[in-house]
């Protein structure tokens, strides 16, 4: 899988893990960590140190997801 990829996809379930119910969280934390794993593997990184660095993009990822939901919602309360 492409780095960007990898990516999207860390960021992807670390906000299902963030949004998801309770009885989801076991596993989205599993994929997110999975990948986490997949990512780092063969470097001196730990997954800690990989999640810090990613930090301020999963902020943005969240945001824009976050805005995206607010469009779909008020596309769906302003339809005739």
């Amino acid at each position: 899988m492409p780095r960007e990829e990898q990516i999207e996809a860390i960021l992807a379930a670390w906000f299902e893990l963030r949004h998801c119910a309770p009885s989801e969280k076991a596993k989205w934390r599993g994929q997110r960590d999975t990948l986490v794993d997949r990512a780092i593997h063969g470097t001196r990184s730990s997954p800690q140190e990989l999640l810090e660095a990613l930090w301020p993009r999963f902020r943005d990822y969240q945001l824009a997801r976050r805005k995206e939901h607010q469009e779909k919602m008020a596309q769906i309360l302003h339809k005739p």
